[in-house]
C-alpha cells in the first residue's frame, strides 16, 4: 500500500511537538534589577555630592 503524506500536516504536527516540548527558562531578572538600581543610586549620590562641594 502506498502511503500519501501531507507536507503541511506533517509541518503542523512537528511545530506542535516542538511547542509542547519547549520549556521557558526561569527568569532571574529581579536579582539583577536590584544590582543595577544600587549602582545607579550610588553613581547619582556621587555626582550630587561632587556638585554640592562646589556650592
Amino acid at each position: 500500500m502506498t502511503e500519501k503524506r501531507n507536507p503541511l500536516l506533517d509541518e503542523a504536527i512537528e511545530k506542535q511537538i516542538k511547542e509542547a516540548r519547549y520549556v521557558e527558562p526561569k527568569k532571574n531578572k529581579q536579582r539583577r534589577n536590584y544590582f543595577y538600581l544600587t549602582i545607579i543610586f550610588l553613581v547619582t549620590l556621587a555626582v550630587i555630592f561632587s556638585l554640592l562641594r562646589y556650592l
